[in-house]
């Protein structure tokens, strides 16, 4: 029986998650600072009440918690604004990704992660790696580092196969 794979195997990279607009990102710096601004001058507003009122514990205790509050909030949504100029990691990548055309067959990677269940997706990462250095087949290299079976790989190679074939049927018919 002759082995079948698809050469060049490239795997579909876990979706990244969203970058936030830049304008989201200073409005909720904004609103921390203007929050933290208005709750430290109502700790100070207590603060008066306390030096002016028969009831100095209690006020000095709210005004003081306020004010601190108020000032820690402030205070970080400036530090939020300052780190908000700096890129995300998240942000897409300076170039565009060309995408080839669709794979006429499923690709045994993706086989053996996502329909099979065969192994992570760190150990395909690692047998792709390896795939680089030796330029070996994908699923050899796979069974010599003992993350399959080579009757798993067979069975994969075979699913390929029909998955080839009816499509091959398709066209041609």
């Amino acid at each position: 029986m002759e082995d079948f794979e698809v050469a060049g195997e490239r795997s579909e990279e876990a979706p990244r998650p969203a970058a936030r607009p830049d304008a989201l990102l200073a409005a909720i710096m904004w609103a921390r600072v203007a929050v933290g601004l208005v709750l430290a001058a109502t700790g100070g507003v207590a603060l008066g009440h306390a030096l002016t009122s028969g009831e100095r514990a209690v006020w000095l205790w709210v005004g003081g918690i306020t004010l601190v509050t108020g000032v820690l909030l402030a205070i970080s949504g400036f530090h939020a604004g300052a780190h908000a100029a700096q890129p995300l990691r998240e942000q897409a990548p300076a170039e565009p990704e060309t995408k080839g055309p669709e794979p006429l067959v499923p690709l045994l990677g993706a086989l053996l992660v996502y329909k099979y269940r065969l192994v992570s997706h760190q150990q395909l990462m690692r047998a792709l790696e390896e795939q680089r250095k030796t330029r070996k087949l994908l699923g050899e290299i796979m069974v010599d580092l003992g993350m399959i079976t080579r009757s798993q790989l067979r069975e994969a190679l075979q699913h390929q196969r029909l998955v080839l074939e009816e499509k091959r049927g398709r066209l041609q018919g």
